[in-house]
């Protein structure tokens, strides 16, 4: 049999790709919350992580060939994504989802009701508490979206790994988390300003992005896009 071509094999990687975006995306325009967007997408965007500059323009090239797939009909869900892509995505493909998003609008795609609000909710708080050794510490920084509940990013600074976020979470009452950590765990909580909050958090991002394989959980490898973008 004779071999596939180049492109065939590349259009077959981007239906397979495509089919499991597909699951991860069903209802996703019927969400009220733009954060749950933005974890999908976070979750979509962790599979191109990867910095082998061997790599780089295919993981590219995937992402556009998504991206205009996506863009080809007239889906409500399809453009909640391009929007939560838009939203969560660094550049150059936050760019090209913002594009493709406004021509799935162009052709009058009802968007969902978060549309205009996704990616820019507003920092209430942050803190930071660390160990006695100080081998690591927890940062945890609230936000708030407009007509929506306070929710928290949290995140784990390893500093045998230099400051690595080892792992990250999502939840949804951070004052909840605030009260437990002061009950268990009896250690020290200073604030974080906007400075040191973005410093601290890209630090660790630095370090993730140098690894091929970070050595973080799975939700962290998932949320990372999303605390990229915070």
């Amino acid at each position: 049999a004779r071999r596939p071509s180049e492109e065939a094999v590349h259009e077959a990687i981007v239906t397979s790709f495509l089919a499991a975006i597909e699951k991860e995306i069903t209802d996703l325009a019927g969400l009220a919350d733009p954060l749950e967007a933005e974890m999908v997408a976070s979750g979509v965007l962790s599979m191109w992580h990867g910095d082998n500059p061997l790599e780089r323009d295919a993981r590219r090239d995937l992402g556009r060939a998504v991206i205009r797939r996506l863009s080809a009909g007239r889906d409500a869900d399809h453009l909640a994504f391009l929007v939560a892509l838009a939203a969560t995505a660094s550049p150059p493909l936050d760019a090209e989802a913002r594009e493709a998003a406004e021509r799935l609008r162009a052709a009058k795609v009802p968007e969902p009701i978060w549309a205009r609000a996704i990616g820019r909710p507003a920092l209430v708080d942050a803190w930071i508490s660390t160990d006695e050794l100080e081998d690591q510490s927890l940062l945890v920084a609230t936000f708030l979206y407009e007509r929506r509940p306070p929710h928290a990013v949290t995140a784990i600074l390893d500093y045998n790994f230099h400051g690595l976020i080892r792992d990250c979470a999502v939840a949804t009452d951070p004052a909840k988390i605030r009260r437990e950590w002061a009950t268990v765990s009896k250690m020290p909580v200073r604030p974080l300003s906007e400075q040191a909050l973005a410093d601290t958090l890209a630090h660790g991002i630095e370090l993730y992005d140098m690894y091929l394989d970070p050595p973080v959980t799975d939700e962290g490898h998932q949320l990372m896009p999303l605390l990229r973008s915070r």
